[in-house]
């Protein structure tokens, strides 16, 4: 699990998205495209967020949980690209998440505020 920030929201201009940047405690950044609605958060919110193969348990208000595929891991450069089924999520300078994953792999996202 890592402790996340909401940096910044933008609404995407042509569909109901929200792009979410967050930053870690580990100084990571994150992007990811959320349907609008879907949760609720502002700029400044805190949370955790983790990826797993498994699916998450953790069930209530406000938490996200998306099966994705990974479509690119580079371990040097503490990056990752991962597809919600056309919805994306990058990783940039994260130590904490998981860097065993290849590309094809099945995981899931639990974002949680």
């Amino acid at each position: 699990m890592v402790k996340v920030r909401v940096e910044s929201l933008e609404k995407d201009p042509d569909f109901r998205l929200i792009k979410v940047s967050l930053k870690s405690e580990g100084g990571g950044k994150i992007y990811l495209e959320v349907p609008e609605g879907v949760i609720k958060v502002k700029e400044g919110s805190r949370g955790d967020l983790a990826l797993t193969r498994e699916v998450p348990k953790d069930r209530g208000e406000n938490i996200l949980v998306m099966r994705g595929v990974v479509y690119e891991n580079e371990k040097k450069a503490k990056s990752a690209k991962i597809s919600f089924y056309g919805l994306w999520m990058t990783i940039k300078g994260e130590e904490k998440l998981p860097r065993e994953l290849k590309p094809g792999d099945q995981v899931y996202l639990l974002l949680r505020f």
